[in-house]
Order: structure tokens, then sequence, then C-alpha cells
């Protein structure tokens, strides 16, 4: 499974990079490319390999991206981490690092995202 569950963070490290980019479309593409290649796998992983990849580097930068400026990013974030956490045997076990993240983001003022003047 290790190797397995390597070979798969491996395959998506660029993307997790790229959920720090600066630039908006970046860190989107990079999450709809997270969601197609973990939750919405065909045929799915098993229980055991998502869990190693949570573990394994993509839980935190998920976690960051609760907080991203951009709604559809914190969107797409979030069912991410819901689908995962849906797939795993032991969801408990990632609880200490979400509940902090959600009581945050609950406890912050609402992210109000730029928008362009309508004329």
């Amino acid at each position: 499974m290790a190797t397995a569950v390597e070979e798969i963070i491996q395959k998506l490290q660029r993307d997790i990079n790229c959920l720090s980019d600066e630039n908006k479309t970046t860190r989107r593409r990079a999450l709809e490319k997270l969601q197609r290649e973990t939750t919405h796998k065909k045929p799915t992983y098993r229980s055991d390999i998502i869990h190693g990849l949570l573990n394994n580097g993509v839980l935190k930068p998920l976690l960051k991206m609760f907080s991203d400026p951009m709604e559809r990013c914190r969107d797409l974030a979030i069912t991410i981490v819901s689908e995962c956490m849906s797939m795993v045997s032991e969801p408990a076990h990632f609880l200490p690092l979400i509940i902090p993240v959600i009581v945050t983001r609950l406890g912050t003022p609402e992210i109000s995202e730029p928008s362009e003047e309508i004329r």
C-alpha cells in the first residue's frame, strides 16, 4: 500500500503545490484535478489508499483552502475533504486536524470575493 500511496502522491504533487499559487484559476484547476484523481477516480481507491493520501500530504493543503478568498476554491476543498471522509474507514483519525480549521473558519468574518464593477 505504501508504494501505491507514494506513487499517487508523486503524481499529484504538482497539483498539491499549485494550491498555494497566487493565481485563483491555477488553484481552482488544481482542486478540480485533485478531485478527479481522488474521490471521482474510477475505479475508486480503497479506503486505506485514501487514508494514506490524506496522511501523506493531501489533507493539510486542502484544509488551508477552506480560507481561500475564492468561493469556488473553498467549496471544492470542502467537497473533496467531505468525500474523502466518507470513503475512509476511520474518519475520526482526521478530526483533530479538521475541527480546528472549521472552528476558525466559522469564527472569522465572511470572506468577500473581489468582484468587477458591473456597468
